[in-house]
């Protein structure tokens, strides 16, 4: 039987390469990204990885030798920072949190697992308890601004489905970088480690008709929610447990995805 060589490896990855390439290809063009800020990018993404990687031994020389990218751009790069999106990033986080509690919190969900209808005082105390420097109102007022909480005779309701409109973009963008970005962690270590650590699964097929892919999706949705409910619940319990140790060092992410599309068109 004959091994596949260095080149044909070479090949296939960068076949792989092209093919996680064209999707976001299409959200560079949309961004109005060019090739030439997309090429500074990846410099800069080669830069901080092998720093990374070399850690104390990380000089301009061995960083430029590891990833090709000239000395004269290392030194620039290597000083870039990367705390201009610290804010949006505290925001977004305050507010996932906010409807994660509540779509997890046994106090705060009704017997099918839905999140209940909270009274004025109740969401006060629910953000209270999670961010003491950021008045409720301001996060209530967001939520109501995004359509995740409508507001009815002072009752508060919750869509968790609900997902962020165009207007807010720069917390669309912090989930997509986050959830792709740590999906696509996961993928790597299992591609470079002889045994996959992470657990990455998907199921897949094809000559199915428009409906039949319609009822799968929306059973797909059904079981994700009921998944991502039972998983925020358990973490929001053992957080509370955790959080005060000093062991409580280490972050998940757990997610999934439906993706579909006409393979005759």
């Amino acid at each position: 039987m004959r091994k596949d060589g260095p080149l044909t490896k070479s090949i296939l990855f960068e076949q792989t390469i092209k093919m996680l390439l064209r999707p976001l290809t299409r959200a560079l063009i949309a961004q109005g990204v060019t090739a030439p800020q997309l090429y500074r990018l990846v410099k800069q993404s080669y830069v901080e990885t092998a720093l990374a990687e070399l850690g104390d031994k990380a000089t301009d020389s061995r960083v430029s030798v590891m990833t090709g990218v000239h000395r004269r751009d290392v030194k620039s790069l290597r000083s870039a920072d990367p705390s201009a999106v610290a804010p949006v990033r505290r925001r977004v986080s305050t507010l996932a949190t906010v409807v994660g509690r509540w779509m997890s919190t046994p106090q705060l969900t009704n017997t099918d697992g839905h999140p209940k209808t909270l009274t004025r005082a109740e969401f006060d105390q629910l953000v209270s308890q999670i961010n003491r420097d950021i008045r409720p109102k301001t996060l209530l007022d967001e939520l109501q601004r995004q359509g995740l909480v409508t507001a009815s005779d002072g009752a508060l309701r919750l869509d968790p489905e609900g997902v962020f409109g165009p207007e807010d973009l720069d917390q669309k963008l912090d989930f997509f970088a986050h959830n792709l970005g740590d999906h696509m962690e996961a993928a790597v270590d299992n591609l470079l480690a002889q045994t996959p650590p992470r657990f990455e699964r998907a199921t897949f097929y094809n000559y199915l008709t428009v409906q039949s892919v319609d009822d799968l999706e929306a059973d797909a949705r059904d079981i994700g929610m009921k998944a991502l409910r039972h998983i925020a619940r358990e973490a929001a319990e053992r957080q509370d447990q955790d959080r005060k140790t000093a062991a409580a060092t280490h972050r998940f992410r757990f997610g999934m995805y439906f993706y579909r599309e006409d393979e005759e068109e």
